[in-house]
């Protein structure tokens, strides 16, 4: 049992001593990261991020990416509109075929 424990013990240490500097290796970077909190801050507060919100990339091909957005909308409602009346007919046991 002695012998065991006496070979075991530098292996046990040897791994602790792996993680913890792969852990430092993980944690050293995040706080040594600047503190941009006052201009992210004024960034926020002048107009923040959703500058061209009106006017999204998504859209902006034309025509054909409004059809698509469309379609899109479109089948996404009748899906979900199936959703909502089959849920409604199995609560309340109505439209079953015989």
């Amino acid at each position: 049992m002695l012998s065991t424990v006496t070979r075991t013990a530098p292996r046990l240490a040897r791994s602790q001593r792996l993680f913890s500097s792969k852990l430092e290796n993980l944690v050293n970077p995040l706080n040594e990261a600047p503190c941009n909190i006052a201009a992210e801050r004024a960034m926020h507060n002048k107009g923040g991020t959703w500058q061209g919100a009106a006017n999204p990339t998504y859209l902006k091909a034309g025509v054909e990416d409004k059809v698509v957005c469309g379609v899109g909308l479109l089948l996404g409602g009748a899906s979900l509109y199936q959703l909502v009346t089959g849920f409604w007919h199995m609560a309340h046991g109505t439209g079953k075929k015989e």
